[in-house]
């Protein structure tokens, strides 16, 4: 083409032609034809303008089917691009008449579904004989997987093959036992898990990112008075009636920080001082709950109140009787030691304050003693009967006095044997008898009551003295709490005795307790072990 030796060209189209059994046209880029196989080039026109020969030119691959005029047939043609240097300066046509397509395409057609029917043939017997062979060992596998999707991970997966299903079942038994291994991994886990945040001293609550509830532990549900059954998957608004918790829950998601606060709940009606902490939980870089922990502290604020309280009164009972002996003193430095008369009667009131400095520094000394000693006194059998009897005569006389009667009341037959401490109980009993004469009226009454309480012995002290309040019955076993304050002064108490046995009472693994009304008198009663 370069040369312009288009007899080459025509000689060398002929040749393809008669091999290819085709019609080969070549077209210079204004559309004039230089060689053809089939036609004159003195008769065709310019082919600048046909389709397949324009988008060759356009560096395509043109096809086109159309009737021709000159072949006087209908004809496929087929153009592509002659480039030098990225420069298309020709096109090549090679066309098919469209009877010749269709005969060769009947032929293939004809080869290629004998062939395919054949092939189909003996593909179904080899499919046959191989799915036979595949399909039963499969069918082992497939319901031995079943059973093991059931929850079944001792079960073994077996086949009779010894092709690749066998490596197969194999590997599925290997990774079977591998997931049970790590199934039973994370259950040990998660019981140790659900172990720990159960036995945990803080209720712990578990909120999603959306607040929903997706834990409690047990210190959490009696707490909040919350059942997991019933809240689990709710909104935490929704179930909790605490605008503290819920707020600082909300701002822990939002802002992403650990919070820390000191609020205060209700619990069973009773109100509660907590430490809450609210932390954000993650997972893959994203918040997706929150982890809340409620420390309860009321404990901790009436144990600062009650030590506060202690060293208040301690510090009070201290002053009063060392006031007066110092001002006694001082009095006798002042002259009144001249004065027989009068320094006796000094002396002998400074030897009382002295005596109940002496009785005040016992008492607090036995009580440090009692609870040091809590949870290690040697426990014994003890004849509670032999107690009563004991007390009994050492308050007889005093009852007397105030002609207040003293009655026991118990089976004759019967056997009253508690694990205790004899020294102990009997001072536990002398309080109560001596508290229940002191606020006993004259002509009044006081009993003991002895009963057998199935695997306990109970121990009461009634008397019909002034009783106390429903609000103060709590309140009698803390440290120098006084009913009466005039009337315990003047009878030289403390308010440490019913501190001193509650403590005892705790300590042998027994109860105490009290019911009164103001007017009718009162009950002091231990539970003690039955000892047999």
């Amino acid at each position: 083409l370069k040369e312009e030796s288009y007899e080459r060209i025509q000689q060398k189209i002929e040749r393809i032609s008669i091999e290819t059994s085709s019609r080969i046209t070549v077209i210079l880029d204004d559309g004039e034809v230089v060689g053809d196989t089939e036609v004159k080039l003195d008769q065709l026109e310019n082919h600048r303008n046909r389709a397949e020969i324009i988008q060759a030119f356009e560096g395509n691959i043109g096809v086109e089917k159309r009737f021709s005029v000159s072949a006087k047939r209908e004809m496929l043609y087929v153009a592509i691009p002659v480039t030098d240097q990225d420069q298309i300066f020709a096109v090549v046509r090679i066309s098919y008449g469209i009877e010749f397509i269709n005969d060769f395409l009947r032929n293939y057609r004809q080869v290629f579904f004998t062939g395919l029917l054949l092939s189909l043939a003996i593909a179904s017997l080899i499919s046959i004989r191989v799915s036979h062979s595949l399909t039963v060992p499969i069918k082992e596998i497939s319901n031995d997987l079943e059973e093991i999707a059931k929850g079944d991970l001792d079960k073994e997966v077996t086949t009779l093959a010894n092709n690749e299903l066998a490596d197969l079942a194999m590997n599925i038994n290997y990774m079977k036992d591998t997931i049970k291994e790590k199934i039973s991994e994370a259950d040990e886990e998660k019981n140790r898990l659900e172990n720990i945040i159960s036995t945990m001293a803080s209720a712990v609550i578990f909120l999603d990112e959306k607040g929903r509830i997706i834990m409690l532990n047990n210190l959490a549900e009696s707490m909040l008075g919350l059942s997991l059954p019933l809240v689990k998957n709710k909104l935490v608004y929704e179930v909790l009636r605490n605008y503290a918790i819920v707020d600082y829950a909300d701002q822990c998601v939002t802002q992403e920080r650990l919070i820390e606060e000191e609020i205060m709940i209700t619990s069973q009606g009773q109100e509660m001082y907590v430490k809450a902490s609210f932390a954000p939980v993650y997972k893959e870089g994203n918040i997706s709950g929150v982890t809340i922990l409620l420390t309860n502290l009321t404990e901790e604020i009436k144990l600062s109140k009650l030590k506060s309280d202690f060293v208040a009164n301690a510090s009070h009972e201290l002053r009063t009787p060392l006031t007066s002996v110092k001002g006694y003193t001082e009095t006798l430095l002042h002259g009144a030691m001249d004065d027989k008369e009068l320094r006796e009667k000094f002396i002998k009131i400074i030897d009382l304050e002295a005596d109940r400095l002496i009785a005040l520094v016992e008492d607090l000394m036995n009580l440090s003693k009692i609870e040091s000693e809590k949870n290690i006194v040697q426990k014994e059998i003890v004849d509670l009967k032999r107690i009563v009897s004991s007390v009994y005569d050492s308050f007889s006389h005093l009852a007397a006095e105030k002609d207040i009667t003293i009655t026991v009341t118990m089976e004759k037959d019967h056997s009253y044997f508690v694990w205790g401490h004899e020294e102990r109980l009997k001072q536990v009993l002398v309080n109560f008898i001596d508290n229940a004469i002191k606020y006993t009226p004259e002509k009044g009454a006081v009993a003991i009551v002895i009963s057998d309480k199935n695997e306990m012995i109970q121990l009461e002290v009634f008397d019909t003295g002034i009783g106390i309040n429903e609000d103060e019955t709590e309140r009698v076993f803390e440290r120098f709490y006084r009913v009466d304050k005039s009337r315990n002064k003047k009878s030289g108490g403390f308010g440490l005795g019913l501190s001193i046995a509650k403590n005892i009472i705790e300590s042998l693994g027994g109860t105490i307790g009290v019911e009164s009304e103001p007017g009718k008198g009162s009950k002091f009663w231990v539970l003690l072990k039955k000892a047999k």
